[in-house]
C-alpha cells in the first residue's frame, strides 16, 4: 500500500514540476515577446547578460 501512494506522489510532483517549468516558459515568450515590441533594449540586455 505505501509503495503505491509513494508512486502517486511521486508522479503528481513530476506533473507539478512539469507545470510549473512550462508556464514559466510561457511566461517568458510571452514577456520577451512584449518586450520584443515594445522595447528592444531590454531583450539586449537579457541577452548579454545571459538571462
Amino acid at each position: 500500500m505505501m509503495k503505491k501512494i509513494g508512486s502517486y506522489v511521486g508522479i503528481s510532483i513530476l506533473f507539478l514540476l512539469i507545470l510549473v517549468w512550462g508556464t514559466s516558459k510561457l511566461a517568458d515568450h510571452y514577456v520577451l515577446s512584449r518586450w520584443n515590441t515594445e522595447d528592444s533594449a531590454v531583450v539586449i540586455i537579457e541577452e548579454v547578460l545571459g538571462i
